[in-house]
């Protein structure tokens, strides 16, 4: 070093600069997701040379330096950063869970904020009810500009009523459902501990995330808007009341929506217990088909466990949601352009993306136990598909007869997410759409006629 240029008071505020241009920027470190840490420092510790050559440059003495400039683009794409990593994990669901105690209701602090949300629930399910009741019929009384039309369809059928009476029968539905979830997880938590929420959110992959927090986020942000929009035309006087009526809407689709992302979640660690038992086979040395039978075996009794676990909760919502598809399907497949006249705008778009939300509540769940049982067929598919040298020396599955032997027992095994004795497959999700459709095209037969 050369002692002739050396200048202490230099060199401290140069170190003081370095650390400063050396701390990252931002840093996400969070049980094993990816650490973002952006520095400057290029070398480690400067040289008293590189200090002095820093100091005649101008970085050091001028905080507008152009060091300092790229820190305003970074600290933007760590904004983006921090969303992406919020989407792509289970952070926002691990939230929402906690404050709904649907985490671990058999807790006390967990069971306390389940009994407020079912409490809530109920109070929601008494607003609807109960408030437009008390406001008489929405149009006659409560909707500022209504039109001048019959509160009465040619069939009968008084529109404003029916669409008040299918809410407060969601609302019940829900309430309902948020129970058996509750029962069912802190069954889980006592006789599966390995499917609890904790565990089972561990099992989720990152693109699983992105699609489950990108679903919940669409569908909130949707009834939200909808609620406003039919809130926005109450009169004045009305407005405190149907505010009320409101909140409780977006309290009660809300929950149905984090219920739904409970289920998912612990179908999809069901799922993976498909590709842990593939990679299983696939790493089992020598041994004989009993051993590969044996493997398949036990992937199938934790998928009867868990399922018939997951029964109390998944069978009431199917019938429950899948009864009100069917009700809606076949009112707004003829009444809808009566509802527009009658409700105006505002409410009809509120009608319409309930109703696209109520298929969604029905639709996901019954898609998530499908999957378990294909991800089931499609280890069979990968184990017919892989020819004898894929297999290590002393495989079983080396002979093609032995893998054969398995795909016809492993076939009638009926491995999957099942209810009592029936799989709940594809089929499964295509006979609860047809259904739908059926009350669809039932009601539109009656009106062409």
């Amino acid at each position: 070093m050369d002692t002739e240029h050396f200048d202490p008071n230099n060199l401290e505020t140069h170190m003081a600069t370095q650390a400063t241009i050396s701390r990252p920027l931002y840093s996400i470190n969070d049980d094993g997701n990816i650490q973002n840490e952006i520095s400057f420092q290029q070398s480690g510790r400067l040289s008293t040379e590189d200090a002095n050559f820093d100091e005649e440059s101008g970085l050091i003495s001028d905080p507008q330096s152009d060091v300092t400039k790229p820190s305003l683009t970074l600290s933007c794409e760590s904004g983006s950063g921090l969303y992406s990593n919020i989407l792509s994990s289970g952070k926002l669901f691990t939230l929402i869970t906690k404050a709904t105690g649907l985490w671990n209701p058999r807790k006390k602090h967990f069971a306390l904020l389940c009994a407020i949300s079912v409490v809530l629930n109920i109070l929601s399910l008494l607003a609807e009810i109960l408030i437009t009741s008390i406001c008489g019929p929405f149009v006659d009384r409560c909707v500022t500009g209504s039109k001048p039309v019959t509160n009465v369809t040619n069939r009968g059928i008084n529109v404003s009523i029916f669409t008040q009476s299918y809410l407060a029968t969601f609302a019940f539905s829900d309430t309902v459902t948020y129970l058996l979830l509750i029962y069912t997880l802190c069954r889980i938590q006592q006789k599966l501990p390995s499917l609890c929420l904790a565990s089972a959110q561990e099992k989720v992959t990152s693109r699983e995330w992105l699609l489950i927090n990108i679903m919940l986020v669409i569908c909130s942000l949707a009834i939200t808007v909808a609620t406003v929009l039919e809130v926005s035309v109450v009169e004045r006087s009305k407005i405190k009341m149907f505010a009320m009526y409101g909140v409780g809407i977006l309290i009660v689709y809300v929950t149905a929506f984090t219920c739904c992302c409970v289920f998912v979640v612990l179908t999809c660690a069901l799922a993976s217990l498909a590709d842990a038992c593939f990679q299983e086979i696939c790493n089992m040395g020598e041994g004989n088909l009993d051993d590969v039978t044996a493997i398949h075996q036990t992937l199938c009794r934790q998928l009867s466990s868990s399922s018939q676990a997951l029964i109390p909760w998944f069978l009431p919502h199917w019938l429950l949601f899948g009864a009100n598809c069917l009700v809606l399907f076949a009112f707004d497949s003829t009444h809808f352009s009566m509802l527009f006249q009658q409700l105006g705008r505002a409410p009809a778009i509120f009608v319409a993306v309930a109703f696209v939300l109520n298929f969604l509540v029905f639709l996901i769940p019954c898609v998530c136990a499908s999957r378990v049982t294909w991800k089931c067929q499609d280890l069979l598919y990968k184990v017919t598909n892989m020819s004898s040298g894929d297999w290590s020396e002393g495989h079983p599955f080396r002979e093609r007869a032995n893998v054969n032997e398995f795909i016809f027992y492993a076939e009638r095994s009926k491995c999957g997410f099942r209810i009592g004795k029936m799989n709940f497959g594809s089929s499964g999700t295509w006979i609860s759409v047809f259904l739908g459709l059926l009350g669809l095209g039932v009601r539109a037969l009656e009106y062409i006629k």
